[in-house]
């Protein structure tokens, strides 16, 4: 390996002497330059050390010639030995290499010599596959690099299985008509269950909080699913919910399941600022329609099992606010 000297310091010069031997001597200062500030051997950004890094190159026979950044306004001029200064050469610094001589231009690069700044990076349909997968909420950049790298390892059937499941999630799954509920059909199975009780109706916010309330298997009515909250920061409205549609349902019975009419709505919104202000938004709404209904939301208070002095302040408001008759 040729030896090199770096006006850097002694962390740049071992960048140097490594890409040296790496790469060879086909690469120009304000190249290496880049490199040593992508790798963290020097500060700052990539101009600054173009300007203030000077590199010079060694061959086997001792003689080379000492190359400066192409931003830089120094001329490149010949160089003896380590050991052997030349007239005129200065000590490895800022601008060390302005000693007499002639000037000579870097050499070439290689053919065949790849940049590698140019040939790090995925093929094309696999870089695709991982913008696409960053695109799902929770996965960052680093996951979806996983999971495309798991998919590529997989065999072909997993993957085709995975594509064809995706495929027929939006092909048949549509929401229901009556409760906006994910299902196979116009209407959902909860909602044509002639056990349930039409007359109640509970409001979620996803459908992942209709499972969990059904996990409990106490709640016998029928559901209303807003597919969100109110959220104005984030551009989020009425409009952009399924309000109108629980509106509907109390204003008419014919769009309520089974052709019932409402008597009681209960709120079960998450316990969240959006939660609580579409919660107060539904009911100034349901009750300028009919003052008549019954507006309830569930209870908030203390879990079972938790001492009192581990609770947050709002979890007591809400428990002594809450309180039942024994």
């Amino acid at each position: 390996m040729s030896p090199v000297r770096c006006a850097g310091g002694g962390r740049v010069a071992w960048f140097a002497d490594f890409a040296c031997g790496k790469w060879g001597e086909n690469f120009s200062a304000a190249w290496l330059a880049r490199w040593a500030c992508w790798a963290g051997v020097w500060p700052g950004d990539g101009r600054g050390i173009e300007k203030i890094i000077g590199v010079c190159l060694f061959s086997k026979s001792g003689a080379g010639t000492i190359y400066h950044s192409e931003v830089s306004n120094t001329t490149p001029s010949t160089a003896s030995s380590p050991g052997q200064p030349g007239p005129g050469a200065r000590p490895a610094g800022l601008g060390a290499a302005q000693g007499a001589g002639r000037v000579q231009t870097p050499p070439r690069r290689a053919q065949g010599f790849v940049d590698p700044s140019r040939s790090l990076g995925y093929p094309a349909p696999v870089a695709a596959l991982i913008d696409e997968l960053a695109r799902l909420p929770g996965i960052g950049r680093r996951s979806a690099e996983r999971l495309a790298l798991h998919l590529l390892k997989a065999p072909a059937q997993t993957a085709q299985a995975l594509a064809h499941a995706i495929g027929g999630v939006k092909a048949s799954i549509r929401n229901c008509d009556v409760c906006a509920n994910l299902t196979e059909s116009k209407v959902c199975s909860i909602c044509a269950d002639a056990k349930r009780d039409p007359a109640t109706v509970l409001v979620v916010e996803q459908p992942r909080d209709l499972l969990a309330l059904e996990s409990t298997g106490t709640y016998r009515g029928v559901y209303h699913v807003l597919l969100g909250c109110l959220a104005p920061m984030d551009g989020i409205g009425p409009e952009s919910l399924t309000i109108a549609e629980l509106l509907a349902r109390i204003t008419d019975a014919g769009h309520n399941a089974q052709g019932q009419a409402v008597a009681e709505v209960i709120l079960g919104l998450n316990p969240t600022l959006e939660g609580d202000g579409t919660s107060l938004y539904l009911t100034a709404q349901m009750n300028a329609i009919n003052p008549r209904i019954k507006i309830t939301r569930l209870a908030r208070g203390l879990p079972a099992g938790a001492p009192l002095q581990l609770a947050p302040k709002g979890v007591l408001a809400d428990a002594i606010s809450g309180r039942t008759v024994i």
